[in-house]
């Protein structure tokens, strides 16, 4: 049952060592809130790579310290962390 999970995990995640690619940009979405985007994003997949444990929220990160705050989403949207891909995304509120 671990064996399955770590390797979920490590098809989400890419365990790849490959050079980073610069992320698509998203219509619609500034440069600033794509950066915020990637930083979550980032901060979300170290956590899962080592803790072995995909986290449930961004509150979770945070508690672990791998951010030290959640930073104010754009108006009328919200974070939201995509266990399946281990990505954070906006949505509509």
């Amino acid at each position: 049952m671990m064996a399955a999970a770590v390797s979920c995990l490590c098809l989400a995640t890419g365990c790849k060592k490959e050079e980073a690619k610069a992320p698509e940009p998203i219509p619609g979405v500034s440069a600033e809130a794509q950066a915020t985007l990637t930083e979550l994003t980032t901060a979300a997949r170290k956590y899962a790579h080592e803790k072995n444990k995909i986290p449930a929220t961004l509150d979770e990160v945070v508690a672990a310290g791998y951010l030290k705050s959640i930073p104010a989403p754009p108006a009328g949207k919200r974070y939201v962390l995509d266990s399946r891909r281990v990505v954070v995304v906006l949505v509509d509120q």
